[in-house]
């Protein structure tokens, strides 16, 4: 269990402020229909709120591309180039990580930094040389 805290949804909502603050000044005033369905009864949501959520989400999903990224570079240190492209291709065709890349769930704060912390961990380490493990037979 990831434990809840203000400091992802801080660093996320200063560092998309000045594109959402654009977004504002740009959007038209416009608002959309109430919805058919009755799930918004009595209320509308303008265009600049669905454009506020939209850049949210793109931020958070670009924190998880970069610490994906990071995660690939540390892997190419410790094992090399194959090995790092076999886990980018299965990783990117996994439909998990791209459903929830830009959910603003806890565990999604926490993998970018994860991913982060474990690409420098493998690069402090020392290289293996593309082979994962070593046996010797007797």
């Amino acid at each position: 269990v990831v434990p809840r805290t203000f400091v992802g949804p801080l660093f996320l909502a200063i560092t998309s402020w000045p594109f959402m603050f654009l977004a504002k000044l740009v959007s038209p005033a416009l608002v959309l229909p109430k919805s058919i369905s009755g799930q918004l009864i009595g209320k509308s949501l303008s265009l600049h709120t669905k454009l506020n959520a939209l850049i949210i989400r793109l931020a958070l999903g670009l924190y998880t591309y970069f610490g994906w990224r990071q995660l690939g570079r540390g892997i190419q240190h410790q094992f090399g180039k194959n090995i790092r492209l076999l886990f980018m291709i299965v990783s990117s065709c996994q439909f998990h990580w791209m459903f929830y890349a830009g959910r603003t769930l806890p565990n999604i704060f926490a993998l970018g930094l994860v991913n982060l912390a474990y690409s420098y961990w493998m690069r402090a380490s020392a290289p293996t040389n593309g082979s994962v493990t070593k046996y010797e037979t007797e």
